[in-house]
């Protein structure tokens, strides 16, 4: 085998353990899309729990007026 031979089956496996990488990576991604749901998912929980955290303003009570 000549050096051309061997630096191109050298690339060859690099490429192939690459794709193989990339493909584990987008099959992840896909499971964590499916179970957590994308970026306006995550954004509308956190503002559904900011929301949920901040009390309610409470007003003082208005007591009738009385006329003498």
């Amino acid at each position: 085998m000549s050096h051309r031979e061997a630096t191109a089956d050298a690339a060859l496996a690099m490429l192939a353990v690459a794709c193989s990488l990339l493909d584990r990576q987008i099959a992840a991604q896909a499971r964590a899309f499916e179970a957590e749901g994308g970026v306006s998912e995550g954004l509308y929980r956190v503002r559904s729990k900011k929301r949920r955290s901040i009390p309610s303003p409470s007003f003082p009570k208005s007591t009738p007026s009385t006329s003498d």
